[in-house]
């Protein structure tokens, strides 16, 4: 069972956040549920932590010392009476330069202090401010080290569709026949994320909360660039972008690794700084921002996230602000899940997995069993699979040390890797239906799992089959909806006819829609449309689509009576096709000899538009015709002859 001490911390604020949930949701629990409680025999027996291989780990730890308070001033506190209360600590951290910092999403106030504060300093601060009637509550905004909880194992191993041990031993690719989480955002609250053609198609806007302290990305503070410039920590670089691709990598493109929820959106949150630290406060901003909550100074996120995944973990009570975000997501039907930590202890003395309210995800090996690292107790809710040092997690990474380079694949194992197992699930279950709130989704994950040593581990396929479907018909999603948002909607497009898919030539993704166009990404041209109602669109077609002409590299033109479009190959080949009402659409090379020549001699102002393809003449040369009565031949031996 819980200590006392931690049940009065903590549900002294849970009874505070109750009060505003909406009536529609579940309440965070106030304790653990009676599942929860019936998966352990006491809190002081880890004999349910079956050693199944350990690693080593950089340990998460909080800083002994802090330079900053969370202070939550009683509402309408007067901004000169909160400097004249921050006088009284005088005596303990002279305020002269002092200031107030920042207010987070619970409009607390941070305050930054002209000195590090020791233990001792900490609660003589707190308790003086404490005594004001103005003041609700007074914690250090405790720094936290090494948050990720993960461990490194050989990230730069080539990764084989073998190793993904952990999408079947979940079920994952029976829940695909039910949902595949179109229309779904998972936020990854993490380190950032790089580039990698297993994510690109799916990522979306995000945030950057690093405090200066902790920031090395070229800016000074917050700003709206959530990609990982390396957090300088060899056992946590690229963690964000690794357990993005656990969550929803693409899925059936060719490449890499399978996500567990192949067609959800990944929103990047940076909140984790160097050595994957950073402020409590900058945490809890980043969950209650990418929740869809409202965080002063940052813009207001337009894709707020179904479902957040924070793999983090670290000593001691959950903070009133770390206690406020989660609260805060709940009450906005966003899961908030949570990696257990990977100390083998007790989560009930552990952040942010005993945050009453947080979904906390202990860690499974692949022979079934918990993982002797994982942490264990009444905390958590489910097991997900984990990996241990020589059957670990393989994910999207990169081959940087202190700064990205190469997209790779590489494995790493943790209660970090389970979290993102379970966020995808939720992502899968939501996509069945939306309106699914917090406590229901707990629940269907816990009572559908398999049981392993007295914990439930999650069964992806029996949990989404457990959710009746809400169906709307297909999603617009990732970035073929930013091209569909910015291009007219529906207006142009008309509405979706399948959801997003990938399985194309050379990683592209697709997307149909009911006006005859069709969307398409890859890696390599972005996101532009083909419009299969027009001459160049069924030149496309009949040609043989992407397998001969490429991807389109712009929308189609329209310009003084014909129209042209560009498409490329993953090789490089660059094809322009030209529509003109006498000629018809024809292709031309760019990059072929005669495409060359053409621009050269100054394109359509100068030989003119093509009236053919290049083809074969009897001479055995290749040919092409032009508008201005120009007829071009080429051959290896003679290179470009122009014969009229």
């Amino acid at each position: 069972m819980r200590t006392y001490r931690t049940v009065a911390g903590i549900c002294l604020v849970a009874g505070i956040a109750i009060s505003t949930v909406p009536s529609a949701y579940a309440a965070p629990p106030s304790g653990p549920t009676n599942q929860q409680q019936s998966q352990v025999k006491s809190s002081g027996d880890s004999s349910l932590a079956q050693a199944s291989g350990q690693a080593e780990d950089t340990p998460s730890t909080v800083e002994p010392t802090t330079d900053r308070l969370v202070v939550k001033f009683k509402d309408s506190t007067p901004e000169d009476t909160k400097s004249q209360l921050l006088q009284k600590t005088d005596d303990v951290a002279p305020s002269e330069t002092s200031k107030l910092l920042k207010a987070t999403a619970n409009q607390s106030d941070v305050v930054q202090m002209s000195k590090k504060l020791d233990a001792t300093a900490q609660d003589k601060v707190v308790s003086k401010l404490e005594e004001d009637p103005a003041v609700e509550y007074a914690e250090p905004d405790r720094i936290v080290k090494n948050a990720a909880s993960s461990y490194p194992s050989t990230p730069n191993d080539p990764m084989y569709s073998s190793n993904q041990w952990n999408l079947r031993t979940i079920g994952a690719s029976g829940a695909w026949q039910h949902a595949t989480g179109a229309g779904q955002t998972i936020g990854v609250v993490d380190t950032g994320i790089t580039d990698h053609p297993d994510l690109n198609a799916k990522v979306t806007g995000g945030y950057d909360f690093v405090s200066p302290d902790y920031d090395r990305d070229g800016t000074s503070g917050r700003d709206g660039d959530p990609s990982d410039p390396g957090v300088l920590n060899a056992s946590e670089n690229w963690h964000g972008t690794h357990v993005a691709g656990i969550a929803g990598a693409s899925t059936n493109n060719g490449i890499g690794i399978s996500g567990v929820a192949p067609d959800a959106t990944i929103e990047p949150v940076r909140a984790l700084g160097i050595g994957a630290s950073g402020y409590e406060s900058d945490f809890a901003d980043a969950i209650t921002w990418a929740s869809g909550g409202a965080v002063a100074g940052a813009p207001a996120n337009p894709h707020p996230s179904s479902v957040v995944n924070f793999s983090a973990a670290w000593d001691g009570q959950c903070s009133a602000t770390m206690k406020s975000a989660v609260d805060g997501a709940h009450a906005r039907n966003v899961p908030v899940v949570v990696a257990a930590g990977n100390a083998g202890v007790n989560a009930n003395d552990v952040t942010p997995a005993n945050c009453l309210g947080a979904i906390v995800v202990g860690a499974s090996a692949s022979t079934d069993v918990m993982t002797g690292y994982s942490n264990w107790g009444p905390m958590l809710d489910v097991l997900a699979p984990g990996g241990t040092t020589g059957a670990d997690i393989y994910s999207t990474y990169n081959t940087g040390n202190e700064s990205p380079a190469q997209a790779s694949y590489g494995p790493l194992n943790g209660t970090s890797m389970s979290a993102p197992h379970v966020a995808g699930v939720i992502a899968l279950m939501k996509q069945r239906d939306p309106g699914l709130d917090v406590e229901s989704i707990r629940n269907t994950l816990v009572s559908t799992g398999a049981g392993v040593n007295g914990y439930s581990r999650i069964n992806a396929e029996a949990a989404v089959s457990a959710v009746e479907s809400v169906d709307s018909g297909p999603v617009v999603v990732n970035g073929i909806k930013e091209l569909y948002d910015a291009q007219g909607g529906a207006a142009k497009f008309g509405t979706p006819r399948n959801n997003e898919s990938g399985g194309l030539v050379d990683g592209g993704v697709f997307q149909e829609f009911s006006n005859n166009y069709t969307i398409y990404w890859t890696p390599f041209t972005g996101t532009h449309s083909v419009n299969f109602s027009g001459a160049i669109g069924a030149k496309f077609r009949d040609g043989g689509y992407e397998n001969t002409y490429g991807y389109p590299t712009s929308e189609e033109v329209s310009a003084d009576g014909y129209a042209y479009q560009w498409f490329r190959t993953a090789s490089g080949r660059s094809n322009l096709m030209m529509w003109t009402p006498p000629d018809g659409a024809h292709t031309i090379i760019e990059t072929g000899a005669i495409g060359g020549a053409w621009i050269e001699n100054g394109r359509e102002s100068g030989w003119g538009k093509p009236t053919t393809d290049e083809f074969q003449g009897s001479d055995g040369k290749i040919h092409q015709k032009f508008s201005n009565g120009v007829e071009v031949t080429w051959t290896a031996d003679e290179g470009i002859r122009v014969l009229s």
